[in-house]
């Protein structure tokens, strides 16, 4: 195109007295490239603030994860380890309580006094306790793997008594029942006669006998093998007083003789059972034995010591 060539350094003419002033051209988008920015008085491109702001933050974190290892916010405080110490003690308490209903429970029920309602009362302080063991793994102090791991040893024992413990709240009534039947040995002084009392003596074996057959399929293996064990011994009783009974009433002057030889040797057998009959101390040893396996005391000591320790710190 053929128009006039545009200046780029226009002179401005001077007025009277003026001298020549050039005119400074107008800035172009390329200048503004290297040219200092608004509060950036230093000429700094955007590339360079962003490394900056970026080594800054790198700094501020690396100050936060130091102060984060060394305060462990997330870490239980002295705090949570006393609360769980107090539930501990609180379990603990509810473990002795047990044992003293267990104690209370097999005392009434070898007097005949135990009943389906008593052993729902026991059983309702191990469902108490069993609950709060479960409760306890929301305690803070378990972060701490030192505390979760004797807490979980602690778990297995306090499982172990509950199990026990709940298997002699349902074996206590029937055991209460055969108590309660196998005590009342029939008086000789009750009867008229020899045959009268016989008659007596049979049905009480048969009622103890029926009792114990019951209690042979209790929950708690102790008191089952206990009772299978005089069960059997009392069925060869009744084999024996069978034939005591047919020898009185068929005894004679014609077969006296014979009959008192029959009949010592019918004492003979009777007197052999006895060693064949179940001790009770010896069932009360067997059922120490298993509640000393069962026992959580120790692993609770251990998770209380930790927690008391933990909690002075």
């Amino acid at each position: 195109m053929g128009g006039p060539a545009v200046q780029t350094n226009p002179v401005v003419p001077a007025g009277p007295g003026m001298v020549y002033t050039p005119v400074q051209p107008a800035a172009t988008a390329s200048d503004y490239l290297v040219a200092a920015q608004p509060g950036d008085p230093d000429g700094m491109g955007k590339t360079q603030r962003r490394s900056l702001i970026v080594a800054v933050v790198a700094v501020v974190v690396a100050a936060l994860v130091a102060a984060l290892l060394v305060l462990r916010p997330w870490a239980p405080s002295p705090a949570d380890y006393r609360m769980a110490a107090d539930s501990a003690v609180d379990m603990h308490n509810q473990s002795n309580k047990i044992s003293e209903q267990l104690v209370s429970a097999y005392d009434d029920a070898g007097h005949g006094g135990f009943s389906a309602h008593d052993a729902g009362e026991l059983k309702r302080s191990i469902d108490k306790f069993d609950r709060m063991n479960k409760d306890f793994a929301s305690q803070k102090a378990l972060k701490d793997k030192d505390v979760a791991a004797r807490y979980q040893a602690y778990m297995v024992k306090s499982r172990s008594y509950g199990n026990f413990s709940r298997y002699l709240a349902d074996s206590a009534p029937i055991y209460s029942r055969a108590s309660q039947s196998c005590k009342k040995v029939p008086d000789f002084g009750d009867v008229s006669d020899t045959k009268a009392y016989m008659g007596k003596v049979n049905d009480y074996v048969s009622t103890c006998k029926t009792d114990l057959d019951q209690l042979a399929k209790a929950p708690d293996k102790v008191l089952a093998d206990y009772a299978g064990q005089a069960s059997t011994v009392l069925g060869k009783m009744q084999d024996l007083l069978k034939q005591v009974s047919d020898l009185v009433d068929h005894l004679s002057a014609d077969n006296l003789d014979q009959s008192m030889d029959k009949m010592n040797d019918l004492e003979d057998q009777e007197k052999a059972l006895e060693g064949e009959t179940p001790k009770s101390t010896d069932i009360s040893m067997k059922l120490l034995a298993e509640e000393r396996k069962a026992n959580p005391d120790p692993a609770y000591l251990s998770l209380h010591q930790a927690l008391e320790d933990k909690a002075k710190r």
